[in-house]
């Protein structure tokens, strides 16, 4: 039988209802609940029937809110999930998260477990076991027979693939985005298929998914540093600038060159020494770069194109760890596909081919 290690951390999978029903806004009776109330024993005895799929090696590294989650908790996760992927006896990893920052973790530990080498799948749910134990129990045993018998060897998430919840999707860990705050489908890839379906007990492959490979020992690459980042909207507050960022990642509408007051910003963050990434319509393959954006990236600005911003910004602050905050070599990294964040965004070669 596999064996698959069980990692747990809190969030709303191990959540427990507190507090008199009520109506919300639409009406619905709702009760609340408080997220990371229950034990993985706990919740391990509530959903049963796991051990039917695989021998479990259960382990708490948490039990919080993942609105609680922070860089800190990425390294620790991964640290600690480093020596499973080690483990000959292991045959694949799961760890239950809060839904709210999953996406988030998903991206941090792809940077980090690298050639993981196994399947690495993060999973939750939308509400907590006594509200939605078959939810639950849905995500917990299709995450666990993933990580036992799918072969996709990367860090992924499996999340129901339909609003009624009666089968789970597995979605890439570098292109996975919680898209709605209650559905029970709530999280997606909005650029590709998903990597596999697990529907009435049976696994569907997407022929593009990753096959299993033997190339690359697996590589623990950690840390992060604190970074700013920056949803510019048109018309808004002047953009922060305190003077203590370690880096900076701008979300920008349109081309960054036709915005004065964006380049400005950029250019006075790189001329103190800051790494900037940039994401938005300037970088995309059919884009020239303008004057002002010739001028940002000699100075060491990383153009991302469509990048999502939130994984950009966990590639941000990771990479500034890695590089030690050095603007060129961050760009060298931010351009490197680490986990499959940049398949598909068609990132400009004349963007990335310039030079300081």
């Amino acid at each position: 039988m596999p064996k698959i290690a069980l990692l747990t951390t809190g969030g709303t999978i191990a959540g427990m209802s507190s507090g008199d029903p009520h109506r919300d806004s639409e009406g619905h009776s709702v009760r609340g609940y408080r997220a990371g109330a229950l034990s993985g024993r706990d919740l391990l005895e509530q959903v049963g029937g796991l051990e039917d799929i695989a021998d479990i090696e259960l382990e708490e590294l948490a039990g919080i809110d993942s609105v609680e989650m922070n860089p800190g908790n990425w390294v620790d996760f991964a640290e600690h999930m480093f020596p499973y992927i080690e483990r000959p006896d292991i045959d694949g990893i799961v760890l239950t998260h809060g839904t709210d920052t999953m996406a988030w973790t998903a991206m941090a530990l792809a940077m980090q477990l690298q050639n993981p080498g196994k399947p690495i799948i993060l999973t939750g749910a939308m509400l907590p076991p006594d509200q939605a134990l078959d939810h639950v129990k849905l995500h917990l045993r299709a995450s666990t027979y993933l990580a036992a018998h799918s072969g996709i060897d990367e860090v992924s998430v499996c999340f129901s693939g339909n609003p009624e919840s009666t089968f789970t999707e597995l979605y890439h860990a570098a292109r996975v985005v919680k898209y709605a705050a209650s559905a029970w489908n709530a999280f997606s890839n909005p650029i590709e298929e998903p990597l596999a379906t697990f529907k009435g007990g049976k696994l569907t492959r997407n022929p593009k998914a990753p096959q299993r490979s033997e190339e690359g020992l697996p590589k623990l690459v950690k840390g992060f540093v604190p970074i700013t980042q920056v949803t510019y909207v048109i018309g808004a507050s002047p953009l922060p600038n305190n003077g203590n960022e370690r880096g900076v990642l701008l979300d920008i509408p349109g081309r960054v060159g036709n915005n004065q007051r964006v380049y400005d910003y950029a250019f006075c963050a790189l001329a103190r020494g800051i790494p900037v990434a940039i994401t938005g319509e300037s970088g995309e393959y059919q884009n020239m770069p303008t004057e002002k954006e010739l001028s940002l990236l000699r100075a060491g600005a990383a153009f991302m194109g469509r990048l999502n911003p939130h994984k950009a910004g966990v590639k941000l602050a990771w990479a500034i760890a890695q590089t030690r905050g050095d603007i060129f070599s961050t760009r060298t990294l931010m351009y490197k596909d680490i986990a499959g964040e940049l398949a598909g965004l068609q990132l400009s070669p004349t963007y990335v081919g310039i030079r300081s």
